[in-house]
């Protein structure tokens, strides 16, 4: 049916508005996506500009899962606790919102790695050594959540390729992909649910001729 729906527009050269709470429907389908929060538009972008640059950690967490590690600022490179990584260049931030990353060296920022960025490999070529806790098959994929040995990490969730299933207890090691987003650290975690599920932010999906 969407892809009956988009065909449709495409063809008759028609601007439409859909507002929906599926954020597959919105980043399957759109040209532009706009998310509400609190009845202001939170952010505007394409689907992929939405999903790898989202503007703050809360937007990361509505538009997919998403792991958060604290990190230090070094101009184009974050210091993690998974390694030094590529920072991804933020989109346009109004001055004074808060959301633009303080240029500082060494200053804290929050790090989000998008599970299909994180890569597994044998536990001993890796410095981050981990445990699988548990492995989903999908068939398409599997999603994995590790344990890295490192006590400053979190339980980590990767996505990979469908194949062989892990053994939870099974050792691997962890690499990263591509670059990451980076924002302030804020001063503490937000609120449990917050822009979770269908009780948070709308999905406004454009799409145009």
């Amino acid at each position: 049916m969407r892809a009956d729906v988009h065909e449709v527009l495409r063809l008759s050269g028609a601007t439409s508005i859909l507002v929906t709470h599926d954020q597959d429907e919105a980043l399957s389908m759109a040209d532009q996506v706009a998310v509400l929060r609190g009845g202001v538009i939170a952010q505007v972008n394409t689907p992929a500009c939405l999903y790898r640059q989202p503007r703050d950690a809360e937007l990361a967490q509505f538009l997919g899962e998403a792991n958060l590690l604290d990190g230090a600022i070094f101009g184009a490179r974050v210091r993690t606790a998974l390694g030094e990584l590529e920072v991804t260049p933020q989109p346009e931030t109004p001055a004074g919102s808060g959301a633009e990353v303080r240029q500082v060296a060494g200053g804290p920022v929050r790090v989000m790695v998008r599970p299909e960025q994180l890569l597994l490999v044998d536990a001993a070529s890796s410095d981050i050594s981990s445990v699988v806790r548990s492995y989903e098959y999908f068939g398409h994929d599997a999603v994995v959540r590790v344990q890295p040995d490192d006590n400053g990490l979190p339980e980590l969730v990767v996505r990979i390729s469908g194949g062989t299933p892990l053994t939870p207890g099974a050792r691997v090691g962890l690499t990263v992909e591509g670059p990451v987003a980076v924002w302030p650290l804020e001063p503490g975690p937000p609120a449990d649910g917050a822009l979770a599920g269908h009780n948070g932010a709308e999905m406004v999906r454009t799409t145009l001729a």
